[in-house]
């Protein structure tokens, strides 16, 4: 008896559906039992079932979640070898699941999901390309490596743009709740003598600040105009310039060293790689910089849950470090521990300020911040807490220039 999910002969097409789940910048691949390539979850179709139905049943058999149809946004349908079964061909309609947005409140979704029924293994990776823990090429089934893969990385493109000019929206929270950077982690950045520095994705002017006081000269760089109002008022004296880390307004061999203050995130790392060493002068130095909470302490976790997600530059520190390509040479990395203190509605504007909660629904957005608040005000002393931070640097020297 011929599967039901197959059609056109005997076995030669197989129809299935299948979930693209992004969630925090990474998308969800699952090996299922006795096989070697990870694909997306899902499954075949029933005899007269929809795409959509037959996907809400996998997802629930194989995962455990609980998801409407109307949740699942249709990206359209593909073909490619089967990975599996050879001699067939698999057809799939493929549909998007955000999966913070079918999960309880509170649920961290990376351990929400966890295989069961033929699933063997569950992976979450950047399709991008950013991730060591990436798998080979040949690892991946030949649709997802062919198609999937490709519209997950459009899709966090066109996301991670959207993202990173959204902060001007929240310009007056950044700039309120978002910390300073220690001044002996910004020193260890730069090399000796530094005359010129270019502070890319500068915001408000965090990092800039520090810099103008180690270098004569400081250029800072960001996309959002919203954000250069205000890093134009605190620093009347900078030089502002609209651009990212792909495409800096300034000439070749243009700077001693190029920074990145809790922004090299949003950068693509080759083409950001690429187009600093461009600016730089020879020997000049790439210098990253990220201020992540230290949630070794209770309340400090605490306060992670209530926030909701990793930014994609915690994940990145979370995760080993910042992966940098040729011309950079190798990359060196220091931590540096300390403490700021905060009123409770300067650490509401802290997490008011991240991207993800810009941009979530207002609702949402409500109860991240209440359930933010409530955990402040149980740890404060006199109104304020003390938050703990581990700031990670890490620089590099560029060996050459691109050609």
């Amino acid at each position: 008896m011929s599967d039901p999910g197959e059609t056109g002969g005997p076995g030669r097409t197989i129809r299935v559906a299948a979930a693209l789940i992004l969630h925090d910048g990474r998308m969800l691949l699952v090996r299922k039992r006795g096989t070697s390539r990870f694909m997306q979850a899902g499954g075949k179709l029933e005899p007269g079932e929809t795409a959509s139905a037959a996907l809400v049943r996998e997802l629930h058999e194989e995962l455990g979640l609980v998801v409407e149809a109307s949740a699942l946004e249709p990206l359209g349908r593909f073909s490619a070898d089967a990975a599996n079964e050879p001699g067939h061909v698999v057809e799939s309609e493929v549909f998007r699941l955000d999966l913070a947005a079918v999960l309880p409140p509170g649920t961290d979704p990376l351990a929400a999901v966890q295989p069961a029924a033929e699933l063997e293994e569950v992976l979450w990776f950047d399709p991008l390309g950013h991730d060591p823990a990436r798998p080979a090429r040949g690892d991946l089934a030949p649709l997802t490596e062919a198609f999937v893969v490709p519209t997950a990385a459009r899709l966090l493109r066109q996301e991670r743009r959207e993202r990173a000019t959204s902060f001007g929206q929240a310009a007056g929270d950044y700039d309120r709740g978002r910390p300073e950077y220690p001044a002996e982690a910004v020193a260890w950045l730069l090399p000796g003598g530094a005359e010129r520095v270019l502070d890319v994705g500068a915001g408000t002017g965090k990092l800039t600040a520090v810099l103008t006081r180690l270098a004569p000269e400081v250029i800072a760089v960001d996309p959002d105009p919203g954000m250069l109002e205000v890093l134009a008022r605190n620093q009347p004296f900078v030089r502002i310039e609209r651009g990212t880390g792909e495409r800096l307004p300034v000439a070749d061999d243009f700077a001693d060293a190029v920074t990145f203050g809790q922004s090299w995130h949003w950068v693509d790392p080759v083409a950001g790689c690429a187009e600093v060493a461009r600016v730089l002068r020879p020997g000049g130095r790439l210098g990253l910089i990220w201020n992540v909470r230290d949630e070794s302490l209770p309340w400090a976790a605490d306060l992670g849950r209530a926030m909701r997600a990793r930014s994609a530059g915690e994940q990145i520190v979370a995760d080993g470090g910042p992966q940098l390509v040729e011309p950079f040479g190798p990359l060196e990395s220091w931590t540096w521990s300390w403490t700021r203190r905060l009123s409770l509605d300067d650490l509401v504007a802290m997490v008011a300020s991240r991207s993800y909660v810009i941009a979530a629904p207002p609702a949402e957005r409500e109860a991240i911040l209440a359930d933010v608040r409530a955990v402040g005000a149980a740890a404060a002393t006199d109104g304020t807490v003390d938050v703990p931070y581990v700031t990670h640097a890490y620089r590099a020297t560029v060996s050459s220039r691109p050609r």
